[in-house]
């Protein structure tokens, strides 16, 4: 834990062969830059004071990502439907946010997905049954602390 603060350095978004970032528990503010390096493989800022919304290309420039974590932050909007165009992804933690809309359906697209944390957001609707497919290598999704309705899709008892 340090006390770094501020926004995120367009530098550091900038660097063309960042593989791993990880800068939690600080205090960052502001907005997400665009990260452009294509081997982006860690993304951890949670905890921070990060607002505004995830890039909707997330997945499209990231597609090697295995971990992307912003739990804990104040981000808001849509989760873009992009993280299913990750290849390996592993881990997704959205957690404690303002994220609203419904659950992206085609995050049941990400094949290499096994945590999935939607907890203590303002997601609506229902859960998606696509989510939780026959060859799906889901092992952890938490729902919890949302706005969401319907019944539970009988497909996630297959996991």
């Amino acid at each position: 834990q340090n006390i770094i603060h501020g926004p995120t350095p367009a530098e550091i978004a900038a660097l063309p062969h960042l593989e791993a970032l990880e800068l939690s528990e600080n205090r960052l503010t502001g907005t997400l830059p665009h990260f452009s390096s294509p081997v982006l493989r860690t993304f951890e800022v949670a905890y921070n004071e990060l607002t505004g919304t995830l890039p909707e290309d997330v997945g499209v420039r990231h597609e090697r990502m295995v971990n992307f974590n912003v739990l804990g932050n104040k981000l808001t909007g849509p989760i873009p439907e992009s993280f299913a165009r990750v290849i390996g992804l592993d881990t997704l933690t959205l957690s404690e946010n303002m994220f609203s809309g419904t659950i992206p359906s085609a995050l049941g697209e990400a094949k290499s997905l096994r945590y999935l944390y939607l907890d203590n957001n303002m997601l609506m609707g229902t859960i998606p049954a696509a989510i939780a497919r026959v060859d799906s290598a889901l092992a952890e999704l938490w729902l919890h602390e949302n706005l969401l309705s319907g019944t539970i899709p009988t497909t996630l008892s297959d996991l």
